[in-house]
């Protein structure tokens, strides 16, 4: 089944569209999978219920003039 939602509260944050795929059988990894507009996927809730978010916060710093930018942390 996949629902379109407006205003969707997903783990303390507000996402304005969000299409929500869920699936009705006890096959594959997930139960639900959510996907905002103009974000794509914000997160799932997979079979056991355990809700997985993806983090898009990146920090970066400059080594030098050259304008390299270094990736320090991600998470998922």
């Amino acid at each position: 089944m996949i629902f379109l939602v407006k205003n969707y509260l997903f783990e303390n944050k507000k996402y304005d569209l969000v299409r929500v795929f869920e699936k009705t059988d006890s096959k594959g990894k997930f139960k639900k999978l959510i996907i905002a507009q103009d974000v794509g996927i914000v997160g799932l809730i997979d079979i056991y219920g355990n809700i997985w978010n993806l983090k898009t916060s990146i920090k970066t710093k400059m080594l030098n003039e050259q304008k390299n930018i270094v990736i320090t942390k991600v998470s998922c």
